[in-house]
């Protein structure tokens, strides 16, 4: 019986400090900011990439479709050359798409970009290849540092969220 008078008895009248709570406030919560920024910059990164994918594609399909500037390559060697290329597109894209996939992307990516450097370097040299042609692979390097630049921010992004999760527990 007491407890049933205890739970239906009146509530004692409080002041109302909704008013005095709200102005304690501050007008922005903190990391809220921040974390708009780091959307921002995120969302940048991946239209980039998005950007330097397509113009990768669009520059090797001709080659793989009808043999439109394979230079004086060999039929198949130019369609295994625009293969690799629209294999690089497809990274990029993907990475875009999905940036978790960033790191994976890396290993191959960054073989590929420091073999291709040097050897075009000394393609110019020689004078095996037209400027036109290593001018291109500036695609490849955009993308590439793009592709490095996801895969740091989502490797930053899970050890602060490690850290902060081993805070907590502690």
């Amino acid at each position: 019986m007491v407890t049933r008078r205890a739970r239906l008895a009146a509530a004692p009248a409080v002041p109302d400090l909704t008013a005095a709570v709200l102005g304690a406030l501050p007008r922005e919560l903190p990391g809220v900011a921040a974390a708009a920024r780091t959307r921002l910059a995120d969302s940048a990164l991946r239209l980039a990439l998005l950007a330097v994918g397509v113009a990768q594609a669009a520059f090797v399909l001709p080659v793989l479709l009808t043999g439109a500037g394979a230079m004086s390559a060999p039929v198949h060697m130019a369609h295994e050359t625009g293969a690799w290329n629209l294999a690089v597109a497809a990274a990029f894209l993907a990475v875009a798409a999905a940036p978790r996939l960033a790191a994976g992307a890396l290993p191959v990516l960054l073989s590929f970009t420091a073999l291709l450097l040097p050897v075009t370097l000394a393609d110019l040299g020689a004078g095996h290849v037209h400027v036109e042609r290593a001018v291109a692979h500036l695609l490849l390097l955009a993308g590439v540092f793009l592709v490095c630049t996801v895969a740091w921010r989502g490797r930053r992004r899970r050890t602060v969220r490690a850290l902060a999760g081993r805070q907590v527990a502690a």
